[in-house]
């Protein structure tokens, strides 16, 4: 039996991931896309509970968080920028009058309870501004899509093969010892040259300029959430927040950087409407 290195699994299992996430972003219906954005909020959520919770968590812990962040995505989906919103005022006003009424009974649970409001935000609301990404006769804006995958892809890639060549001084060794200063400027380096060259190419009315400044700021997105990620993490004392990805770990792991990179992406693309 060969046996692969976990550099060979992470490739095999990137690529696995990258081709039909591609084809998927090019051809395939808004509804497809929306099921998959489902998908991906329910495994994220299954693995989340463990990492947000201050305790195990149980079924009702778990079903909660799920049908909490699948009220982004869903309110996304149904009414745009208005119902996204509308849904984070409503899981938000029901996990106060959730706490309200334990308090009522003598039960005391604020640190559960705004942790699975938490964890639904962290989750479903950031992966939920994917629904918002809309060209204006509605249909999904794939380029703009494809222009987060890319550099948030070359920004992974950069900061992990080149910190593995150069890395020396540690970024923050107390949430990820492995992470190192000439990482991060790889991750950096790697989405100014792809991301930009993407964003030129893929997003209409993107000129060099702004391509570059929308690289590089979900490239700071994205390295963010992944520290942020390892900190869940280390919090718990895990290496991982899942083992359904071999040479990855989970869900969580890949969609990490992606939680932070859509939001900001989002806020550039709005702010080129108004300035």
């Amino acid at each position: 039996m060969i046996q692969l290195t976990e550099l060979q699994k992470r490739w095999i299992t990137s690529l696995a991931i990258a081709i039909p996430l591609v084809v998927l972003v090019v051809t395939a219906p808004e509804w497809v896309i929306m099921l998959v954005v489902v998908l991906a909020v329910i495994m994220s959520v299954i693995e989340a509970c463990n990492l947000v919770l201050p305790s195990e968590p149980t079924l009702k812990d778990t079903v909660i968080l799920c049908g909490a962040a699948l009220c982004f995505p869903i309110g996304g989906f149904l009414a745009g920028e208005l119902g996204l919103h509308i849904a984070l005022i409503a899981v938000t006003l029901c996990h106060f009058v959730a706490y309200l009424y334990l308090y009522s009974k003598g039960i005391f649970r604020l640190s559960e309870i705004f942790s699975l409001l938490g964890g639904s935000i962290y989750v479903g609301y950031f992966l939920g501004f994917v629904t918002l990404f809309r060209l204006p006769n509605g249909e999904p804006h794939r380029g703009l899509l494809l222009f987060v995958l890319i550099t948030v892809a070359a920004t992974d890639a950069g900061a992990f093969f080149i910190g593995r060549r150069f890395g020396k001084r540690p970024l923050c060794p107390s949430v990820s010892p492995k992470k190192t200063v000439e990482g991060m400027f790889g991750g950096f380096g790697a989405a100014v040259l792809f991301g930009t060259f993407s964003g030129w190419l893929l997003v209409d009315g993107f000129t060099i300029l702004k391509a570059l400044c929308g690289a590089f700021s979900i490239s700071f997105a994205a390295q963010v959430g992944d520290l942020f990620e390892s900190a869940l993490k280390r919090r718990k004392g895990v290496k991982d927040s899942g083992t359904i990805l071999p040479g990855h770990g989970g869900v969580l792991d890949r969609l990490d950087s992606l939680l932070f990179a859509f939001p900001m992406t989002w806020i550039f693309w709005r702010l080129l409407e108004i300035l």
